[in-house]
C-alpha cells in the first residue's frame, strides 16, 4: 500500500519546544539553564502562528509513561480527528509541510537512503529568533500493524540531543473519524533537572497531536 511505502515521518518537532530551545545557548551555569528553561514555557511568536488555541489544547491531556530505571518518563497524547484514517497517512508522511504548522519546526529534508533501504530524514527546530537551535537525524521505519492500530515510527540515529522517541498510532473509527496518539521521548543534551525534560515532552506531545489533528481536519 502507498502509505505503508512512504516512509516520511515528523517526530522531532513535536516535543523540540520553547522550553528546550531556550537552554541552547551557551549558559554560564545549570542553575542559569533551569532558569531559562522555566521562563520560556509559555506561548511564543511562532506557537501564535502554528499551534492551536488554549482552548482546543484543553481537548487532549498527556499521559506519562514511566522508563524502567528511571525518573525520566515518555509523553503520550491521544485524541479523536474527524478526518478518515487516509488524510491522516498523508499528513503524518508529508514531513517537508510540518514548518507551516508544527512549532518550532524550522526544517526537515529527507537525506539519502540508509543501506537498509529505509528513508533518513533531518529535522530542525529554531527559536530564539534563530539563536538556539537543535536537530537530529531519524530512520524512518516502515509502518507496522499492532492489532487494529497502525504504528509509524522514527529511530533515533544522531544530533545534539542524548535520545529521541516517535511513534504516532492510527485507528480507524466510523463516520470518517481517526484515534491519534502521539509517543514521544526526547532527552536533550542539556544540563536539565528530570522534571523539567519530563514537562516538555508533556507539553510537546500535546502540542503535536492538536497541531496534526488540526491539520488533517483542514485537509479538502
Amino acid at each position: 500500500m502507498a502509505w505503508s511505502q512512504s516512509r516520511q515521518f515528523l517526530g522531532l518537532a513535536v516535543v523540540l519546544s520553547a522550553p528546550y530551545l531556550a537552554a541552547c545557548t551557551a549558559q554560564p551555569s545549570p542553575k542559569t539553564v533551569v532558569d531559562q528553561v522555566a521562563s520560556a514555557d509559555g506561548p511564543t511568536a511562532s506557537d501564535a502562528g502554528k499551534s492551536s488555541s488554549a482552548s482546543q489544547t484543553e481537548e487532549v491531556e498527556p499521559v506519562a509513561v514511566p522508563i524502567a530505571g528511571s525518573d525520566l518518563v515518555e509523553a503520550k497524547a491521544t485524541g479523536v480527528v474527524k478526518a478518515p484514517i487516509e488524510k491522516l497517512r498523508v499528513a503524518i508522511h508529508k514531513f517537508e509541510d510540518y514548518p507551516q504548522f508544527m512549532p518550532e519546526y524550522s526544517d526537515a529534508k529527507i537525506l539519502a537512503p540508509l543501506p537498509s533501504g529505509n528513508s533518513k530524514v533531518y529535522m530542525e527546530i529554531t527559536t530564539l529568533g534563530g539563536v538556539a537551535k537543535m536537530y537530529a537525524n531519524v530512520e524512518i521505519l516502515p509502518a507496522r500493524k499492532d492489532g487494529e492500530r497502525e504504528v509509524h515510527e522514527a529511530r533515533f540515529l544522531d544530533g545534539n540531543v542524548k535520545q529521541f522517541k516517535a511513534l504516532w498510532t492510527l485507528k480507524e473509527l466510523p463516520a470518517d473519524r481517526t484515534e491519534l496518539t502521539l509517543q514521544v521521548f526526547l532527552h536533550p543534551s542539556l544540563p536539565l533537572p528530570d522534571f523539567l525534560v519530563n514537562k516538555a515532552n508533556l507539553d510537546g506531545a500535546k502540542k503535536g497531536l492538536i497541531a496534526m489533528k488540526k491539520r488533517a481536519e483542514a485537509m479538502p
